[in-house]
């Protein structure tokens, strides 16, 4: 194989990752309905432009190589898938609603499933093809048959590892979701009891206002019925002839002093002849 065809698939390898990886963070913001489904399409179009490179190609490490790079980029978008899936699940609020968690994960299964699959099925049939025109010997087909294998078990027990991760932290998503639902339920019925309270507190200020401005009625009407009394005992004080009482006061203190000094006189003469006929 010639070296500008090795940069060639190379660069397209690269190409190919970038191009799925950015399918698969942005898949929710691409509004055709089969997205999820992009990824393979990728892992397929570039197992097809591998098979068709290496079909002169004689040998077997390069073209292993090749055909191996179909199953890593269909693995790495299966891990990117899972690792967008958490970094997502991760940014939802708690109280997000349970559609939107199921439909995100679906997805992100949808496309770990889907590339992985893809990505075995169609390194298979290219490693398959080649091997049509390029006849091996009976110890290599073994030796390829056993890395088969083993890489189909370690993807299972990949799989495996990762569906039990998911499930315990989508379980403890739902955990955390109803505790956040049992403490609003206390939240808002704390809520209820704060508005009750409040309530019979307006209602008690509304009936103590109530009174007292019915006491500052009162209190008001009194103090205008007193300044009305008032008035009425100014203007009779005011009509009274004081000036001439005062008069006949004076008048009468000093004919009552004239009177006493006549008594003293009197009281005095009496005393007189009593010592006299004594």
């Amino acid at each position: 194989m010639q070296r500008p065809t090795k940069t060639f698939l190379n660069f397209l390898f690269f190409l190919v990752c970038a191009g799925g990886f950015a399918v698969i963070f942005f898949n929710e913001r691409i509004e055709y309905q089969l997205a999820p489904l992009l990824p393979t399409f990728f892992i397929i179009f570039y197992g097809l432009i591998v098979s068709g490179a290496i079909k002169e190609c004689n040998d077997f490490s390069l073209a292993e190589h090749l055909t191996d790079t179909i199953y890593y980029g269909g693995f790495l978008f299966t891990l990117m898938s899972l690792v967008a899936l958490f970094f997502k699940l991760k940014d939802i609020p708690e109280m997000a609603e349970g559609h939107i968690l199921i439909t995100m994960t679906l997805s992100h299964l949808a496309i770990a499933i889907t590339t992985s699959m893809a990505g075995m099925l169609i390194r298979s049939l290219v490693r398959g093809r080649w091997l049509k025109l390029h006849p091996e010997e009976e110890g290599d087909l073994e030796k390829s048959y056993e890395m088969l294998k083993a890489i189909a078990d370690q993807f299972s027990s990949s799989y495996s590892d990762t569906f039990d991760s998911i499930k315990a932290y989508l379980e403890e998503k739902v955990q955390t979701a109803a505790a956040v639902d049992h403490k609003e339920k206390e939240y808002l019925a704390s809520l209820d009891r704060f508005i009750s309270a409040s309530d019979r507190y307006a209602a008690m200020l509304e009936k103590q206002n109530s009174q007292y401005g019915n006491a500052m009625e009162n209190l008001s009407r009194s103090g205008k019925e007193l300044f009305e009394s008032s008035d009425k005992m100014r203007a009779e004080l005011d009509r009274l002839p004081l000036k001439e009482i005062n008069d006949d006061l004076n008048r009468f203190r000093g004919e009552t002093g004239e009177l006493n000094l006549v008594l003293d006189s009197l009281v005095e003469i009496l005393e007189n002849k009593v010592e006299k006929v004594r």
